[in-house]
């Protein structure tokens, strides 16, 4: 046995391996991009980087210079490119790497510039082609101190550079060389160094002509390294970046394999690269298939690739690979699989091509023999004596999982028998929950008290095949477990009309008490309490039940419920009722035709009376029911709605489903289509069709006029523009037949030729666009004074998806950002860029910020002001998720404060911009929210919200001295569908206690999707000191909590749980206790008053005119029971138990 699990932990360590690289740019003169393995960083698409017949001059140049060079020019949102070094996954995470170019300035920039960078990967994956990963290591140009000079440094990540005490000559080739070291003074503190013209190309000079120093903030390398480089034309708002050649390009990990002449093949030979030094299998077990995916790529082929293996047992997906193919950028991945048989097994792979070295990979496997398992029942006859290793092939799902253990014990069960798996050798790290059903499981048995028992050898229960499964027991009575246990043990069963016995006044089931007797017609048994379910707590049934749970013995009569649910009193379920789905889309129809909107289907449970239907709302003549009411009782009843229009037009009616007799069961489901005359359809005139080309100087306007018509249209059409930029709408709704003016205006801010659309749409109606064009010419205005923007804005081109987290904000300058508005609505200030300091928490971060405060403002000169920060449009209409989401922090707040900051809706009628805060939340504003980061998610999904909107972060003030309240915005999102989520299966936590002992809540489950950070845990509120939690901290994937009670006063006490992670909403689950001297009738008011007591089914049982509950309820028997009262303070109702 030790043997066996030593084989299955022990795996091959990583092994190392140098890394030499080079790029002489030896391709055909044009575009770089797509040569060579050259892809593009992120998508900035103007002046793609050129490579040109030119090779650098440098004097004793080892080998000579070699190849051409490529060009790097100014152009706003100039193409970057980026190729990948590194073949490893996970990057270079240890060490030092060292780039080296040579470069010729022909212009200087305007102000600093970076133009090389490295590039490690990012989460979500490597460096490739359209990706964005994080700058590190960062070549700098700036301006010199005259025209015939430049200045060269360096930079680690999002901090100033340090550049070299002396200037360099335009014109002239440099060799210059970056050295990155990789945590020189901690995780991400990573070193920078320039050399400039070395004087040896065998030694490392001991003099840098400029070094960054490690320990300053910003980005650096942690859990992902480098893997690629960069070339950069960087011109933005603040600096236009230099012109410039590089060649001669080279990567290494020392100073001197940086020029030697090994560094890749030479010039025109064949090479091979593989993304994998070597496969390793690791452990596995016998029938378990395995892939594994090799990336190939080759540069300078004249042939195709072949592949072979020398054993049977690893095939290749592909066995040819096409020259063509393997020299793209993206390569060819060759997928292995792996069905062992071996011992011990190997494989060497080797990959041939005409005029290249073999490469070659050497694969490495174990294998451990298994037998094969169809049923759970099987395990029964198998000896654990035999320490065989097990495989189960059947479907089994989990019907309890015991927590009460250092590690959980699963219960699952299939359609012969059910199975306890224990994790004994805390190899199974995977969790699972009730209802999961899992197939292919490995491991062993073991034998106690005549059951076997599973013991995993793997990290998880093989699949998951599906979630949220149920078992059905099987009914037995108490005798037919005492003359086959073994037959039933560990299966859920359930037992019918069973009472316990000798059952003493007021007991309640407690961890470690004496297992209680059951009874039922047929014999007697005993219960088992599995420790910590939802049961510990409960009073003792004195009725007859009905118990569901586990048969946890081979030899004894033993049942073990799983949770309180498990057992029922033997009375009717509370009536309930169900109905899906919950809402519908609109939906569409003709004028005089009846068609089908949809179907309701209804659930009923034990409902004591008829369920009626009925259409409501203005156009409820519109729409049909296939019935109008569902009988008394329990059944499923499906509800078809015709749509059946009489007039043109959008049609809105409401299904009420009315319970006369359960009036908190009601509810309502909105129904909205629109219909059109299929003589007479819609139509839209555009007059003229045509317009005239706009002219108009930057910063200036034109405006023209277009008359719009509609007839026929169902509900208002609207318009918009094809593109954003220097087109405006005075309007984008247009009324239903009308003939509406509508202002075309044509305000540029760039010199130059335009061409755009104007689309109209609307429900029915074939979109219909019209062209228009203008010319710009240069501005002979001045700057404005004010910060930031100018409105009006653009709602021409709405984004469906959005995120920005204001990574290339510049600290302390006025924001500006591609779509977004930042607006100085009153006043000169605007929202600014900001980069947290080291001494903060999430230092380097970098935010949008605003504030009030302003040390130049003299006392009693102070000014109101008003900033808003907009995003760009967003397309409520066709994005695939409504959900906005943003994090937003607070510093130096006060309570009672002036400054307010709002989450505002904005759309745009009539030319008019329509500014309304967002209700539902509050921003913090008070000093005990200060400094603590806030994340809201906001669905926008069945608001009143227009086709295209915005969204805007207002802030209000009075700019001064005395105002200090700062606001950082971060994190901004719309539309996006992979959002992190946090997920408790409870809203809010209700329960009641006894003065003076604890009481637990029901345990919260909590599950987490697509989070970064684990899940913090705090509690809030008035009484928080009468709380505490069961932990603080839960794991990405969510796990469970629970709160403890504990309070000498009596009455309602109320808090809250704060479930936070990054990325996602803030989760707030209110808590309410109830702390009551009894749980009795003892514990309600007294006082005499007009009563009716309910049973649990809704029936009225009494009604009484000024009489106490006691006098109410003496007539009634023991059980469950709602009592509404109404005295002279009012009503009050309890729910109360009656021994």
């Amino acid at each position: 046995m030790l043997m066996l699990l030593m084989a299955m932990l022990c795996v091959p360590a990583d092994v190392g391996a140098q890394i030499k690289w080079q790029e002489n740019f030896d391709y055909p003169t044009g575009n770089l991009y797509g040569q060579g393995g050259w892809g593009k960083y992120g998508s900035n698409p103007n002046e793609p980087i050129q490579v040109v017949d030119q090779a650098l001059d440098y004097a004793g140049y080892p080998g000579g210079v070699k190849g051409k060079s490529v060009k790097l020019g100014p152009a706003s949102s100039g193409e970057d490119l980026l190729v990948r070094f590194d073949p490893s996954e996970e990057g270079i995470k240890s060490g030092t790497i060292y780039y080296s170019a040579l470069i010729n300035v022909s212009e200087a920039p305007t102000g600093p510039v970076y133009v090389m960078t490295l590039l490690p990967r990012t989460f979500s994956s490597v460096v490739k082609d359209g990706t964005s990963p994080t700058e590190l290591g960062r070549l700098y140009v700036n301006a010199g101190d005259d025209e015939g000079h430049y200045k060269l440094g360096v930079e680690r990540g999002s901090t100033k550079a340090v550049y070299a005490n002396r200037s360099f000559n335009i014109g002239e080739t440099y060799l210059v060389v970056v050295k990155y070291e990789i945590g020189a003074a901690g995780e991400r503190h990573d070193g920078v160094t320039l050399y400039v013209n070395p004087a040896s190309y065998t030694e490392e000079p001991s003099a840098a002509d400029a070094v960054f120093d490690p320990s300053s903030s910003g980005s650096g390398i942690s859990t992902w390294g480098l893997q690629g480089l960069e070339l950069r034309q960087g011109t933005n708002y603040s600096a236009t970046a230099p012109t410039l050649l590089v060649g001669s390009l080279r990567v290494a990990d020392s100073y001197a394999e940086l020029f030697t002449e090994s560094a890749g093949p030479g010039e025109g030979t064949p090479a091979l690269t593989l993304s994998e030094r070597s496969l390793d299998f690791g452990t596995l077990y016998s029938g378990d298939i395995m892939t594994k995916t090799v990336n190939v790529k080759g540069v300078n082929l004249t042939g195709d690739i072949t592949i072979t293996v020398d054993n049977e047992e690893l095939k290749p997906s592909v066995t040819t690979i096409s020259a063509a193919d393997a020299m793209t950028i993206e390569g060819v991945d060759v997928e292995f699989t792996l069905t062992p048989t071996s011992e011990n097994g190997k494989a060497t792979i080797t990959f041939a091509t005409e005029g290249a070295t073999d490469a070659t990979l050497g694969a490495t496997w174990s294998t451990i023999a298994v037998k094969d398992i169809a049923t759970l029942k099987e395990f029964a006859a198998e000896d654990g004596e035999a320490y065989l290793t097990y495989r189960y092939k059947g479907k089994a799902v989990v019907t309890f999982v015991d927590k009460s253990q250092a590690s959980p014990v699963y219960y699952l069960q299939d359609e012969t028998g059910g199975l306890q798996v224990k994790n004994d050798y805390d190899m199974m790290t995977e969790t699972y929950k009730e209802g999961d059903m899992v197939t292919g499981f490995i491991g062993m048995i073991t034998s106690s008290f005549g059951v076997n028992s599973f013991i995993p050898l793997t990290a998880s229960l093989g699949t998951l095949v599906s979630e949220n499964n149920t078992v059905e027991p099987v009914t037995v009575t108490l005798a037919d477990l005492k003359a086959a246990a073994a037959d039933y043990a560990n299966r859920l069963v359930r037992v019918a009309d069973a009472q316990f016995k000798d059952v003493a006044e007021g007991a309640t089931f407690t961890e470690g008490m004496a297992q209680p007797t059951i009874t039922d017609a047929t014999g007697e048994g005993k219960l088992r309490l599995f420790k910590g379910t939802t049961l510990i707590g409960k009073a003792i049934p004195t009725e007859t039940v009905h118990i569901t749970g586990l048969s946890t013995s081979a030899s004894a009569v033993i049942v073990a419920p799983r949770k309180a649910e498990d057992i029922k009193s033997a009375v009717a379920s509370e009536p309930s009722l169900t109905v899906t789905p919950s809402k519908f889309e609109m939906a569409a129809g003709l004028v005089g035709k009846s068609s089908e909107f949809g179907t309701v289907h209804i659930s009923a449970v034990n409902m004591p009376a008829a369920t009626n239907l009925e259409i409501i709302g203005k156009n409820r003549d519109m729409f049909e029911l296939s019935a109008t009411s569902v009988p008394a009782g329990t059944n499923e009843t499906d509800i078809v709605i015709t749509y059946k229009p009489t007039a043109i037009g959008k049609h809105e009616g409401r299904l009420f489903i009315d319970c006369p007799e359960m009036p908190l069961l009601s509810q309502s489901i909105t129904l909205s289509a629109y219909a059109i005359d299929e003589q007479n359809p819609p139509t839209v005139t555009v007059s003229p069709e045509t317009l005239p080309t706009f002219e108009a100087k930057v910063g200036e306007r034109q405006e023209q006029t277009i008359s719009i018509t509609t007839a026929n249209l169902p509900d208002y059409a609207y318009m918009k523009l094809k593109e954003s930029g220097s087109f405006l709408l005075s309007t984008t709704m247009l009324m239903k037949d009308a003939t509406a003016n509508v202002k075309v205006t044509f305000a540029p801010k760039e010199a130059g030729e335009y061409e755009n659309e104007i689309e109209i749409y609307g429900l029915g109606l074939d979109t219909l666009r019209v062209k228009i064009n203008g010319k710009a010419g240069e501005s002979t205005e001045p700057e404005p004074e004010k910060e930031g923007d100018e409105l009006p804005l653009d709602a021409s081109s709405p984004m469906k998806l959005i995120n920005e987290h204001f990574d290339n904000v510049t600290k302390n300058k006025p924001l500006s950002i591609e779509g977004w508005k930042n607006l100085a609505m009153e006043g000169k200030r605007a929202w600014w860029g900001y980069e947290l300091p080291e001494t903060d928490e999430t230092a380097g971060e970098k935010v949008a910020k605003v504030t009030p405060y302003d040390s130049n403002v003299a006392e009693g000169k102070e000014t109101t002001c008003e900033m808003m920060l907009v995003t760009p449009p967003l397309d409520f209409k066709n994005s695939e998720s409504k959900m906005f989401t943003f994090r937003v922090r607070g510093d130096y707040l006060a309570d009672n404060q002036t400054d307010l900051l709002e989450l505002c809706y904005i759309d745009l009628a009539e030319g008019d911009m329509f500014v309304a805060p967002v209700e539902g939340f509050s921003m913090p504003n008070t000093e005990d929210q200060s400094g603590e980061w806030q994340e809201y998610h906001i669905d926008l999904t069945g608001q009143n919200i227009a086709d295209v909107f915005f969204m805007g972060f207002r802030f209000k003030s009075t700019r001064g001295r005395t105002n200090s309240a700062t606001y950082y915005i971060d994190d901004v999102s719309y539309g996006r569908t992979d959002l992190a989520v946090i997920q408790p299966s409870l809203r809010q936590l209700v329960f009641t206690s006894t003065v003076g002992k604890d009481a637990v809540s029901e345990e919260v489950t909590v599950t987490g999707n697509n989070l970064a950070e684990p899940i913090k845990l705090t509690l809030g509120g008035a009484n928080k000191s009468k709380f505490k939690l069961s932990t603080s901290q839960l794991p990405i994937t969510g796990g469970a909590f629970a709160v403890t009670f504990n309070s000498d006063e009596v009455g309602v006490h109320e808090a809250y749980v704060k479930l936070a992670s990054r990325g996602a909403a803030d989760i707030y689950i209110p808590i309410s206790v109830n702390n009551e001297l009894t749980d009795g009738i003892e514990g309600i008011s007294a006082e005499p008053g007009n009563i009716e007591v309910y049973d649990i089914n809704g029936r009225k049982l009494v009604e009484k005119e000024m009489a106490t509950p006691a006098q109410a309820t003496e007539s009634l028997p023991a059980g469950i029971y709602v009592i509404k009262q109404m005295t002279d303070d009012g009503m009050k109702v309890n729910k109360v138990r009656i021994k």
